[in-house]
C-alpha cells in the first residue's frame, strides 16, 4: 500500500513499508502505483539515412535537476491509449521535427533509476524522415536537436558531458560500428 505524500502534476513522492521493515520514499508518475500500469514512457533511438550513411538523432535537453544540459534521445510520456509506438511517433514530432517512417524495435519496460522511482520507459527503435525543427517543443522545453555521425558521436560518448543512462550504450554501438544495437 502506497501513501500520496505530494500532489503535483507530473510527479509525486509516496511512501510505502520496506518487507523489513521501516519507511521507504519513491517517486512516481502515477496517481496510483498500486493499480495503475508500467506503461509510464518511452525513450526514442532515431535515425536518418543519408547519403553518406547514418545519422543518429540526438538531443540536448536542459534538465533542472542536473542544474544543466543532458544528452540523449527524443523522449516523453504516453497519453492515454496511443501506445508505445504512437508516443514515440508523436513525442519524435514534437521534440525534433522528423517523422518515424519505419518501426524497428519495441523494448520491454526497462528501468533506469529503480531506487528512486518506479518509472518506466520503453526504448523505440525508428528510421525517421524529414527536416529538423523544435517548433513543436513546448514553451518550458530547452531542447536542441542534432543529426549525428558516428565519428560525432563517438567524441560525444568520450567527451565527459552528462548522457542519460537510456542513451550512453546504443550512443557508444553507433559510435563504434555506425549501427544502432539490434541491426546486423
Amino acid at each position: 500500500m502506497f501513501q500520496k505524500i505530494t500532489d503535483n502534476k507530473w510527479l509525486n513522492l509516496f511512501k510505502t513499508d520496506k518487507p523489513n521493515g521501516g519507511d521507504y520514499f519513491f517517486a512516481s508518475r502515477k496517481k496510483n502505483p498500486d493499480i495503475e500500469k508500467n506503461e509510464d514512457a518511452v525513450v526514442i533511438a532515431a535515425y536518418k539515412r543519408t547519403e553518406d550513411g547514418l545519422r543518429l538523432i540526438v538531443t540536448k535537453e536542459f534538465r533542472p535537476a542536473l542544474n544543466g544540459y543532458e544528452w540523449g534521445f527524443p523522449a516523453g510520456l504516453v497519453d492515454g491509449d496511443e501506445g508505445l509506438y504512437g508516443a514515440a511517433k508523436r513525442e519524435l514530432k514534437e521534440e525534433t521535427g522528423l517523422d518515424a517512417v519505419k518501426l524497428l524495435y519495441v523494448s520491454p519496460q526497462i528501468y533506469s533509476s529503480a531506487g528512486l522511482t518506479d518509472e518506466s520507459v520503453a526504448m523505440v527503435f525508428v528510421e525517421a524522415t524529414g527536416e529538423l525543427s523544435t517548433e513543436g517543443n513546448e514553451a518550458d522545453e530547452d531542447i536542441i536537436v542534432y543529426e549525428m555521425t558516428p565519428d560525432e558521436v563517438s567524441h560525444l560518448v568520450c567527451s565527459g558531458k552528462k548522457i542519460g543512462a537510456k542513451a550512453w550504450a546504443i550512443m557508444d554501438r553507433f559510435a563504434q560500428n555506425g549501427k544502432l544495437w539490434m541491426e546486423k
